[in-house]
């Protein structure tokens, strides 16, 4: 899909009771993007599990 204005919504999967969110800690790591999928899994009643990968590559892993 286009980004754009349209809000329709758009079915990913089916049947998700655990939805696994992987994203390593490295430049492009955003705290507002894992937020906005926290939400979306909360909102879709899965159960949402944070993976955090590469953190022995991160410099500064507690920011």
């Amino acid at each position: 899909k286009v980004a754009g204005n349209t809000q329709e919504e758009q079915i990913v999967a089916s049947n998700v009771d655990t939805l696994f969110l992987v994203s390593a800690l490295n430049d492009d790591f955003n705290v507002r993007r894992m937020e906005r999928y926290l939400i979306m899994a909360w909102n879709s009643g899965a159960n949402p599990v944070i993976l955090l990968t590469k953190a022995d590559l991160c410099l500064d892993a507690e920011s």
